[in-house]
This record gives C-alpha cells, structure tokens and sequence, in this order.
C-alpha cells in the first residue's frame, strides 16, 4: 500500500502525537486502554474493557449532560420518559466511548467537503454553526444502525414530544444550552418522525444509517461480557477505506489520518 505523505512525521512521532491529544478528540482514541470507571455508570458499561471516555464525561452522560443539551426541551407539554432518556444515555455512550466509530469520525469543519463527495444536500451556514457551538466539534456520519436497534429506540420514544426533527441545526441556543424557537410546536416522537428509519437518521443529522440485521452494523449497546460486536463492523469499514485510497478515491484529510492509525489499532487487536 502506497504511504501517505503525513508532513514528513513518522508513524511512530504521528501516532505519539495523537495519543497525546486523545482525551480532547473523543473519536480519535486508542481502542485498547480500559476504563474500569465506566463500571459506575451502567449505560457505558459496554466499553468498560477498552473505552475514549473519561470518568468526567460517563458521569455527566448519566447525570446531566456534558454538552448542556436539554432533553427535556417540551418540558412544557412533558418531560421526556426514563425509557426513552436511557436510549438516548446509551447513544452518548456510544458517541463518547465507542473505540469503532473512527472510520466515520468527521471533523464539522469538513463535514461541507462530505456532503459533495457523497452527493448530499448542501446545508452551508448551518453547518458551520455547528462548529462554533454548540455540542462537539467533530462527529460521525452514516454510521450502519442495526435495524432493531432503531426500532426499539423509537419505540421507546414514540410517545415523548419534541420541537423539531434535527437536532443539530435546528434547534435555537442561548444561555448555553438548546431550546425551541419560539413559534415552533411540541409534537410527539410519532407525530414528528413518523418511522424509526426517519427517526434515527434525522434525529442527529444523517449521524445513523439504519441498516438491516443481518449486514454489518453496530449496536447501539450490547453485553460487554461476551465481547464487542462492532469491532468488525469498524475492521470491515477499515477495509473499505484501503480499498477507497488504493484506488485513488478522494479521502478527507480527517479520514486519512483515522485509516493510518485505525490501521495500527487493527494490527494491535489482530495480533491480541
């Protein structure tokens, strides 16, 4: 495989680097450093054998919110269910200590040049304001949801309400946390999605691929005992990115640097 030029830094001194800088990029994280601490927070237990998060991050996650964001922003009309607030915890969980979702990570400030390599809707300005919040700084797209999955978190939600279908661009921020534009009508999660598949890929902005069963997807929470089901699903989309820069496929500069030490990551769980 042809080496990428990387301003002349070694493997060693790029990957010492990032390793520096790893508790601030939560998707650029090493998958092999446990975290016994995640054990104190049941939602995130799943990765408490190789986790990206901090105790900080974990506590916050189950005890408010590390972003500040208000899941209770119709409280007016109800506040949302206990049900409904865990899969919402277990899909934070996922973001802040899944060590697979690197192969998806993006940089927001690459997330315009994404859109044009894959064809979606341009969105400009809101976008960008996304960077200057508001939530994370990077984050992952179309990332391949199991199906049932999905289904059993818009279930559980189905009777919570809300203000709006995108909950990253469209939602007004002001004293640090996000709330309703005025005017706009609390419906329910029935009401406002209609299907799961809508649900999951609109909630956080294209973040989740709904995606059947029986193809390679990741669960959004599992029993950590008996392993990780989403390491292969991340070795797979290792795969396809080799495969995407071999054959002279542009790639992101953010994804460049996550296929180079994904690939150091592979070989380490490999040779484990």
């Amino acid at each position: 495989m042809k080496t990428r030029d990387y301003g002349g830094m070694g493997m060693y001194q790029t990957w010492s680097k990032w390793f520096k800088r790893q508790q601030t990029v939560p998707l650029l994280c090493t998958p092999y450093f446990p975290s016994w601490y995640l054990l104190m927070c049941f939602q995130c237990v799943p990765w408490s054998e190789r986790s990206c998060c901090t105790f900080n991050t974990t506590h916050l996650t189950h005890h408010g919110s590390p972003y500040n964001f208000n899941f209770n922003h119709c409280g007016h009309v109800k506040n949302m269910s206990e049900e409904c607030r865990r899969h919402f915890v277990q899909d934070s969980c996922f973001y802040e200590c899944s060590p697979n979702v690197g192969p998806w990570a993006v940089k927001v400030t690459h997330l315009d040049r994404l859109l044009e390599h894959t064809g979606l809707p341009h969105t400009g300005r809101k976008h960008r304001e996304f960077v200057e919040m508001k939530t994370r700084n990077e984050r992952f797209v179309h990332v391949p949801l199991c199906s049932s999955d999905c289904e059993a978190w818009f279930e559980a939600c189905i009777d919570d309400y809300t203000c709006t279908d995108n909950w990253v661009r469209n939602f007004k921020w002001a004293g640090g946390t996000n709330q309703c534009h005025p005017g706009s009508e609390c419906r329910s999660f029935q009401d406002t999605f209609e299907t799961a598949e809508n649900f999951c890929h609109k909630v956080w902005d294209e973040s989740w691929e709904v995606t059947p069963d029986e193809l390679a997807c990741m669960r959004i929470w599992f029993d950590g005992s008996e392993g990780n089901p989403n390491d292969n699903v991340a070795k797979l989309r290792v795969a396809e990115l080799v495969r995407m820069a071999n054959s002279g496929v542009p790639v992101l500069p953010h994804q460049s640097l996550v296929l180079m030490l994904l690939l150091v990551a592979v070989v380490h769980l490999l040779r484990a």
